[in-house]
């Protein structure tokens, strides 16, 4: 049998699988026997790893500062790719990203896409900012005005 036809062939089915986004595929190779002509089947499924995101400086609740909470947020995937976080204001991943600033629920998605090796990878987290308290020693006297 030839070396190397069922490698490259198999190779060009992985990247396909990747390229078309399918967690799995199936394929059957024809090859030929040199010495006396017969010929032979053989059929492979080819998973992808799984591409697992991991989270880093997120928390379940912020306290309403009135800065961007996104800039402590990060994400790392397996496979080494960079890692794409967008915010969604409320439960919905629908509509545009937006800037985790105002008092409310955010939902954050974050996304990676597929290589050779890995199949591409998706995770949701959500967290709320919510309202700063006010304290009695946050209140100050007013001087007299005119």
């Amino acid at each position: 049998m030839k070396k190397g036809v069922i490698s490259k062939r198999k190779g060009v089915a992985v990247l396909l699988s990747f390229l078309l986004g399918f967690s799995s595929l199936s394929f059957c190779i024809e090859t030929r026997a040199l010495a006396d002509g017969d010929e032979t089947d053989s059929q492979e499924t080819v998973t992808p790893l799984v591409n697992l995101i991991t989270f880093s400086g997120v928390s379940s609740q912020y306290t309403y500062t009135g800065d961007d909470v996104s800039k402590g947020i990060s994400a790392s995937a397996t496979s080494g790719k960079t890692v794409t976080l967008e915010y969604y204001k409320g439960t919905s991943t629908s509509g545009t990203p937006v800037t985790p600033i105002e008092v409310g629920t955010y939902t954050l998605v974050a996304s990676v896409p597929a290589d050779d090796t890995y199949a591409a990878g998706s995770s949701a987290n959500s967290f709320q900012i919510v309202p700063a308290t006010i304290t009695e020693s946050m209140i100050g006297s007013i001087s007299e005005q005119t």
